[in-house]
C-alpha cells in the first residue's frame, strides 16, 4: 500500500487523513461505552485528534495508522472481556487483532505479551482463554503464511519480521524545528497533568474503572518498549494509551483553567505550524 501511495502523496495524506478521523470517533465511542469520559462528551476525539495529528511529520501514510485500528480494537476486546464472564469469544477477537496490527506493524505482536497480561488484570486469565488468545494470533499469521509459501516469496515473509533490538535512535525528533519544539512543549505539558491525575488515583471511582485504567496502564509501558525495536523508528503507538490519559483528564479533572489555557495554546500553535509552509517566504523571516 505504501509503494502505490507514493506515487501520489496527496491521496496518501486524504487517506490518512479520513482514517484518523474516522478512528477519533471509534477511539471516543470506546471510552464513552467504558465510562472513560462522559457518554456525551467528545474530549476522547479531541485528544485523538491532538496527538495523530500535532505535527506535519506524522501526516504521512504509515503503518501506524492502520495498526493503531487493530491495537484499539484489541484494547474493546480488553474491556468487554472485563465486563463479561464468559468471554472466550472476545479473548479470540483479541488475539487476532494484535496479530492483524502486527502484520502491518510487526512490533505490535509484543503487544501479546500485554493482552495476556490483560486477561490477568480482568480476571480471565486460564489455560481455555491463553489458547483461545494463541489461536486468534495464530489465524491471520497462518493464512499470510501459507499466501507467501504458495507464491514461493517465503524469503519476503521473513525478512518483514526479522529485528534487532538497540537503544533508540529517536530519528523522529531530529528533524523537528522550532515550531515543532514549541507545540511538543506544550502537549508534554498538558500530557503531564493528565498522567498526573491518572497516576495518582484521583480518578479511581470504582473497581471497574480502576481496571480498564490498568490495562490501559499496561498498554502504555509495553508501547514504551517498542521504541527499542529495529527498524522501525515512529512508535506512534504510544499515543493510544497517551491519548486515554488525556480524555480521561479532560473528561473528569475539577482544574480545568490551566488545562484549558494549554488546550487553547495547543491548538493555536498546531495550526500555525501545520499552515506555516503555506505563508509567503517574505513573512517567514518575522517568525
Amino acid at each position: 500500500m505504501a509503494n502505490w501511495l507514493s506515487g501520489i502523496p496527496l491521496v496518501a495524506v486524504l487517506l490518512t487523513t479520513t482514517l484518523v478521523v474516522l478512528l477519533s470517533y471509534y477511539f471516543n465511542e470506546i471510552l464513552s461505552t467504558n465510562l472513560l469520559i462522559a457518554r456525551n462528551g467528545f474530549s476522547g476525539a479531541l485528544s485523538w485528534l491532538l496527538l495523530f495529528g500535532f505535527s506535519p511529520g506524522i501526516s504521512g501514510f504509515t503503518p501506524m495508522v492502520p495498526a493503531a485500528l487493530f491495537v484499539l480494537a484489541a484494547l474493546h476486546m480488553l474491556f468487554l472481556i472485563y465486563d463479561n464472564r464468559e468471554a472466550v469469544f472476545y479473548v479470540f477477537n483479541g488475539g487476532f487483532f494484535i496479530a492483524m496490527a502486527g502484520l502491518y506493524y510487526p512490533a505490535a505482536f509484543v503487544l501479546f505479551v500485554w493482552f495476556i497480561l490483560g486477561l490477568i488484570i480482568a480476571l480471565q486469565f486460564d489455560w481455555r482463554n491463553f489458547g483461545a488468545a494463541l489461536a486468534g494470533l495464530i489465524t491471520p499469521v497462518y493464512f499470510t503464511w501459507s499466501w507467501y509459501f504458495l507464491t514461493d516469496n517465503l524469503k519476503e515473509f521473513y525478512q518483514a519480521f526479522s529485528f534487532t533490538l538497540g537503544l533508540p535512535e529517536l530519528l523522529f525528533f531530529e528533524q523537528l524545528h522550532y515550531l515543532d519544539w514549541l507545540v511538543m512543549f506544550l502537549l508534554l505539558l498538558l500530557l503531564l497533568n493528565a498522567i498526573s491525575f491518572v497516576w495518582n488515583g484521583q480518578s479511581d471511582r470504582n473497581l471497574g474503572l480502576r481496571k480498564k485504567i490498568s490495562i490501559v496502564n499496561g498498554l502504555f509501558f509495553f508501547s514504551c518498549f517498542l521504541f527499542f525495536w529495529k527498524p522501525a523508528q515512529l512508535h506512534a503507538l504510544i499515543l493510544i494509551p497517551v491519548a486515554v490519559y488525556l480524555a480521561y483528564d479532560l473528561a473528569f479533572s475539577h482544574k480545568l483553567r490551566l488545562r484549558s489555557v494549554l488546550l487553547v495554546g495547543l491548538v493555536l500553535a498546531i495550526s500555525f505550524n501545520h499552515y506555516y509552509q503555506f505563508i509567503a517566504d517574505g513573512l517567514k523571516t518575522i517568525f
